[in-house]
């Protein structure tokens, strides 16, 4: 959804005719920030995200019911905790080293 809002965001509206990402190259913070947010809230918005039990309870189950309320798949909503949060501080059987896909189907 990041690529695809640098779409959205920077060349259907002209700014950019082609973006290029560039291994080592200076950081372009606010076009990489806009990208973030809008990618972020049009999966799921901050005001859908505050009424979230899963951005403070991150079990399999609270993550699941958040999804199906949103209408979004579970790696959504991992990825935005992620995003929130920070890999480093999840519990080490959530999410590193495992198969989001298979851990969160049951």
């Amino acid at each position: 959804m990041h690529q695809l809002s640098h779409i959205i965001l920077h060349i259907a509206t002209g700014q950019y005719d082609a973006i290029f990402y560039e291994r080592g190259a200076a950081s372009r913070q606010d076009f990489e920030d806009e990208a973030d947010v809008f990618a972020r809230e049009t999966l799921i918005p901050g005001r859908q995200w505050q009424s979230c039990k899963s951005q403070y309870t991150w079990t399999s189950q609270a993550i699941a019911a958040d999804a199906k309320r949103l209408g979004v798949g579970p790696a959504i909503v991992l990825g935005r905790i992620q995003l929130s949060v920070g890999d480093e501080e999840l519990p080490d059987g959530l999410i590193r080293g495992r198969d989001v896909r298979r851990q969160l189907a049951g």
